[in-house]
């Protein structure tokens, strides 16, 4: 549920699987703040029930990769309709085309 965080309301964002290779800055980087902490969640493993879940209530799915196997989480994001943020892979942009938006 959002909170409010200097008069905005800042959304929580969830974090569903394992870490991936050379992420120690953003970890680092988001675990410092102090302001982003509270509303950061991990979860290192969850079941395909779980996700389904996360993704059903979740505002946007944030796929800011950097190598992407074959954008699974996009498709199954896509399939619930749920917008994808995410960085232009070409997985990413074989499952979404335009439909999501690229950074």
């Amino acid at each position: 549920m959002p909170r409010t965080l200097t008069g905005s309301i800042v959304p929580d964002l969830v974090v569903v699987g394992r870490r991936g290779w050379e992420c120690e800055q953003v970890v680092n980087m988001l675990k410092r703040c102090k302001a982003v902490r509270r509303h950061l969640h991990e979860i290192g493993t969850a079941s395909g029930g779980q996700v389904a879940t996360l993704l059903q209530n979740t505002q946007a799915l944030l796929m800011p990769s950097l190598a992407e196997g074959i954008g699974i989480p996009v498709k199954e994001a896509l399939s619930l309709g749920v917008p994808v943020i995410s960085s232009p892979l070409p997985a990413i942009i074989e499952h979404a085309g335009d439909i999501a938006d690229y950074i």
